[in-house]
């Protein structure tokens, strides 16, 4: 193999003068470069790279570390990178942050692992001088930002002149007639999305005009995330246009105005793109700034190889123009919409944000059908008697489409109030629905009665961080004997719970209970209930609550009360998740849609702070909403047009991206959502072992009403809990006071 002196000797040079040569740390004659250049190839010499560094205590890897490859902007700054360093002896080292701060952290502690020798990086939190400068500059690894400054940190810095490029597009949208403009931008303690919103702003006063707190949209700078708060905000509020500081921005909001049944045009987009040799189709937005992302990765690249080469010389920041186009040319501003149908569609819903994320997506059923939907908000406890009463004949307030919690759909359709939805369900392929899922949320008597909207089993959460932190793990093990692991049955979910509450200062308390009201404490009860294999009804319609199964259950529940946050009987199915999102609990079990915020859960998952896994007991209820249709509705067919396009799978998409969770089965294998959100595999999978809360039908067509049932069955572990009774005393008079119903309802009263 030949070696360094052959080269030189080949050459007719000096064996440092070929050491210059490869490693560009000295200016080499191009006569004398052309000879070594000659010399390698008649020879076949390969540097030893590895043996250099070795000798040298580096190795020749450059860490490059962008908040990912979705956006045109990153793409082509790897591009400029990937150009600039080839053939130069040193390899790209890539890794993602997605603007997450735990995700950078363990990158950078990756790239020192390896023992890189420099950095290039787009910080997610420019607050970490201190580590950056401790870590990496003091530790002689140069390093170069782009885009965001790190206040105090004396580097090389690139990055392009926005706040000139969104002045001046700002000021094309005003001189268009487009006065109330909106600005969608990235975090504020990113430097550059803050010289914009100042840019936008400062365009606006120059014009007369004011800049309003509505105008400056914060969004995570990702497709999803501006989708999600473009639905948000036109719930309230209406630009004339919009400009986003991201290609990825510019997609969601373009995306979204389509979906949400704005006319092409009406609200024109523009961004801050990148430099494309098609000037005509490169961007999704009417109109968007160049920026040269290329040249920002080329010229990072060699302020990078000049701090290596002179780690002494002076440190450098370049700013890179921006092209903005001198004019354009946008459809004059609608002087006001269409008025909207005065006879609109009246739909009862549940108030809970999961459906005010579906309410933002009611433009495009608009769009669709012409037909406006007005949606009628209520909280749980009085959704259902509001059923009820609405539907008397002559109420000025009946509803044409309600929302229906899967337990009251059998009583619903078997008093009348919902009305039969055969003729649509035949228009309908049943398949894009979860397997059977109809049987739950549909069918009764033979009959089709709803249209599932909301699937939701039970699903354990716990605190990952805490399952995996390795003095715990040990901690647990001689405490229980036990690996800390998800808990597979209820006796270790309540042994879990003891531990996190009494053993360790890990968080304030085991677990989280909700037992302020019926309906949120019967789940607690009935899913302990299954696990233990008992039930409330028999197929045959009797009461069998009073049995072994129950008995085993109850104490269960009981065993875990000392070790949950002690205001259990004041807790809802928000507050509990509210607590263990703030860390306070270790963890609980509920249904996905209480976990309402999807960036912050998909952050969570990301940062592997939050798992989730099949309850405890492995025997889920099946939770889940349904719409139904008024029997009396004069707007049958505006009604069940709103039912079908509830279900389109378009919409469901759109409505997961918002948080909400459909039964549509396809979502849940969308290789772009399970991306987006790591946990739909798991929820898809407790569908097969997740069960619905059955209630007995009677000879005479009476259903059982679930609240009275969950009001019964609450009221004596209510009694058991406050030491009023035993437990054997409690589950006895559950099951008498289950018999009083089953007969009430079967004398006709």
């Amino acid at each position: 193999m030949p070696t360094i002196r052959d080269v030189a000797r080949e050459a007719g040079v000096s064996v440092g003068t070929v050491s210059n040569y490869l490693n560009a740390s000295k200016p080499v004659s191009r006569s004398a470069s052309d000879r070594i250049k000659a010399a390698i190839d008649r020879l076949g010499y390969a540097q030893n790279l590895a043996a250099r560094n070795l000798r040298a205590g580096s190795y020749p890897e450059i860490g490059v570390l962008l908040p990912n490859l979705n956006d045109s902007c990153y793409v082509q700054i790897y591009q400029g990178l990937e150009r600039a360093f080839q053939g130069s002896g040193y390899f790209l080292n890539v890794s993602f942050s997605y603007d997450i701060p735990e995700l950078e952290s363990g990158a950078l502690q990756d790239f020192l692992r390896k023992n890189i020798c420099g950095l290039i990086l787009v910080p997610a939190q420019p607050e970490n001088r201190e580590f950056l400068q401790n870590r990496f500059l003091d530790a002689g690894k140069p390093l170069v930002l782009l885009e965001r400054a790190v206040p105090g940190l004396e580097t090389g810095f690139v990055r392009f002149e926005s706040e000139d490029a969104v002045r001046n597009m700002t000021g094309l949208l005003i001189k268009n007639g487009r006065i109330h403009p909106c600005l969608f931008c990235g975090p504020g303690d990113y430097s550059c999305e803050d010289a914009c919103v100042h840019a936008f702003s400062d365009a606006l006063q120059d014009a007369g005009l004011p800049c309003r707190p509505e105008q400056v949209v914060r969004a995570e700078l990702s497709r999803e995330d501006a989708f999600r708060k473009l639905a948000s905000l036109l719930q309230t509020d209406r630009p004339d246009a919009i400009l986003a500081t991201s290609e990825s921005a510019a997609a969601g909001v373009t995306e979204g105005l389509r979906l949400l049944g704005i006319r092409e045009g009406e609200i024109p987009v523009c961004a801050l793109g990148e430099e494309h040799w098609n000037r005509r189709t490169h961007s999704v937005a009417a109109f968007s700034a160049e920026r040269p992302a290329i040249r920002m990765g080329t010229v990072a690249a060699e302020m990078l190889r000049a701090q290596l080469r002179h780690p002494d010389a002076p440190l450098s920041s370049v700013v890179l123009p921006c092209r903005v186009p001198e004019s354009i040319r946008l459809p004059a501003p609608a002087a006001c919409r269409p008025a909207a149908p005065a006879d609109a569609l009246h739909v009862l819903m549940l108030d809970t944000p999961f459906v005010r994320a579906f309410q933002s997506l009611l433009p495009n059923f608009e769009a669709q059908t012409g037909i406006r939907a007005e949606l009628t908000l209520l909280p749980h406890r009085h959704l259902l008697n509001r059923i009820g009463e609405s539907c008397r004949s002559g109420q000025d307030d009946a509803f044409d489409v309600c929302l229906v919690d899967i337990p009251w759909l059998p009583a619903l359709a078997a008093n009348g109030i919902l009305a039969e939805l055969g003729s649509l369900f035949r228009t309908i392929d049943e398949s894009v629905f979860f397997p059977g899922c109809l049987d739950a949320y549909s069918r009764f008597r033979g009959g089709y009665y709803g249209m599932p909207f909301l699937y939701a089993p039970q699903i354990f959460y716990y605190r990952r961080e805490l399952y995996e932190n390795p003095a715990l793990r040990a901690a647990y093990e001689r405490f229980s004997g036990l690996p800390l692991r998800p808990p597979v049955a209820l006796g270790e979910y309540a042994l879990q719970a003891q531990f996190f509450t009494e053993k360790t200062d890990a968080v304030h308390c085991g677990a989280g209970i909700s037992a302020a009201y019926d309906e949120c404490f019967a789940p607690e009860i009935y899913l302990r209930l299954q696990a233990c294999g008992g039930a409330l009804f028999d197929r045959r319609g009797h009461a069998v609550f009073d049995s072994p199964a129950a008995h085993k259950a109850c104490r269960a529940l009981l065993d875990m009360l000392p070790f949950v946050k002690p205001d259990y009987l004041e807790a809802t199915d928000v507050s509990i998740v509210d607590d263990f999102l703030r860390g306070e609990t270790a963890m609980l079990i509920t249904y996905p849609p209480f976990l309402t915020d999807a960036v912050d859960l998909r952050k969570s998952s990301l940062t592997g702070s939050i798992g989730c896994a099949l309850i405890p007991g492995r025997a889920p209820l099946l939770g889940g909403w349904s719409f139904g249709v008024n029997s009396r509705t004069q707007k049958r067919a505006e009604a069940e047009a709103f039912l079908k396009w509830s279900c389109d799978e378009q919409i469901v998409n759109c409505y997961m991206l918002l948080g909400g969770h459909g039964a549509v089965s396809s979502a849940y294998t969308n290789d772009e959502l399970v991306n987006l959100y790591p946990w739909l595999p798991l929820y898809r999978s407790t569908y097969e072992i997740a069960r619905p809360t059955r209630l007995p039908e009677l000879p005479d067509g009476r259903v059982l009403s679930s609240d009275r049932v969950d009001a019964a069955v609450c009221r004596q572990v209510y009694r058991m809990i406050g030491g009023m009774c035993s437990v054997e005393d409690g589950v006895r008079s559950a099951q008498l006071e289950l018999e009083a119903l089953l007969a009430e309802a079967r004398s006709g009263f």
